[in-house]
C-alpha cells in the first residue's frame, strides 16, 4: 500500500500540465484486497475510509518500526496519556 500511495503522489507531482486524469487502479486493487468492507462497487463514507487508512498505517509502521507508537497515532489520533 506505501508503494502505491507514493507512486501516486509521484504521478501527481510530476504531472504534465495538460494531463489531468490520474488512475489510482494499483490503489484501489490494493486496499479491496486488504479490507473485506472496500472489495465491492458500493459507495463508502470517506471518513471510514479515512479512519481505516489512518490504523492501518499505523498498525504497519508499528510492526514494521517495532516501535510502541507511530507518527500517525501523534498526528491524526492524539497522544495517548
Amino acid at each position: 500500500l506505501y508503494i502505491n500511495i507514493f507512486s501516486l503522489i509521484k504521478d501527481i507531482d510530476n504531472l504534465d500540465k495538460k494531463m489531468t486524469i490520474i488512475n489510482p487502479k494499483h490503489i484501489m486493487k490494493c486496499i479491496k484486497s486488504l479490507n473485506e468492507l472496500f472489495n465491492n462497487d458500493y459507495h463508502h463514507d470517506s471518513h471510514e475510509f479515512l479512519m481505516w487508512l489512518l490504523d492501518y498505517l499505523h498498525e504497519e509502521y508499528i510492526k514494521f518500526y517495532n516501535a510502541k507508537n507511530s507518527p500517525f497515532n501523534d498526528l491524526f489520533m492524539g497522544v495517548k496519556q
